[in-house]
């Protein structure tokens, strides 16, 4: 999906741009997954919270 969208407006991945944006769109995947995972697993919401607000 990133290289679409990259070579749609023309944005080079290695571009100072094309770092940010892949950067970006790892911290929205990273986000979604740590706190609005599909199996929860052993893992509580309450403990992904204490992670999220360790990270940031």
């Amino acid at each position: 999906m990133t290289a679409l969208i990259d070579r749609f407006v023309g944005m080079d991945p290695g571009s100072p741009m094309g770092i940010s944006f892949a950067a970006r769109m790892q911290a929205d995947l990273s986000h979604q997954l740590l706190l609005h995972p599909v199996d929860a697993g052993a893992v509580s919401l309450l403990e992904r919270h204490a992670v999220a607000a360790f990270v940031v």
